[in-house]
């Protein structure tokens, strides 16, 4: 009788799931956190999806919030988080010997959805797996931007349940 055969493509997917889940658990209790803040903040349940999506970056979303609080000007709301944001290019910069072999569709991807944890996870298994990919990298940057989005709506939701008082949004930056 032949034993059936493990699809190693097929498994892959989980096995980065692995790696990834640490990550993606500590994201619940500061996506839930975030997303009170940004509905507090004025954002409905498409913004905060949108914002968590687009952005993707804890720091930027709650700089985010906190401005939104302040009634801070556009142009200081978006220079703020270009600034914070500028460290990408650093982080992009020491990854890319791993990725240069792929599309530009494929690293502009990779790059709009890396942020500081999956960067972490990411460039310490290049380092130490020869068997992790490009592909294998952009999963975690998908697995965490889900975990991450679902946290932040969730936080949402609970923002519109109960009433937060805008000035813990300091507080919960520190």
């Amino acid at each position: 009788m032949a034993k059936a055969q493990i699809n190693p493509e097929r498994t892959r997917w989980l096995e980065v799931l692995g790696v990834s889940m640490p990550l993606c658990l500590s994201y619940i209790p500061i996506g839930l956190a975030c997303g009170i803040l940004l509905h507090a903040a004025g954002l409905n349940f498409i913004m905060i999806l949108l914002v968590s999506v687009l952005v993707f970056s804890g720091g930027a979303q709650f700089i985010l919030a906190s401005l939104l609080a302040s009634n801070a000007p556009l142009g200081t709301i978006f220079i703020s988080l270009f600034f914070l944001e500028l460290r990408y290019a650093l982080l992009g910069s020491s990854l890319s010997k791993y990725i240069k072999d792929k599309s530009a569709r494929f690293i502009l991807i990779f790059s709009a959805s890396m942020n500081d944890e999956n960067y972490a996870v990411n460039y310490m298994k290049f380092a130490t797996d020869k068997k992790w990919d490009p592909d294998d990298a952009l999963l975690v940057e998908y697995y965490s931007l889900a975990a991450w989005s679902i946290s932040n709506m969730v936080g949402g939701l609970i923002g519109g349940a109960i009433s937060i008082d805008l000035e813990v949004v300091d507080f919960a930056l520190t």
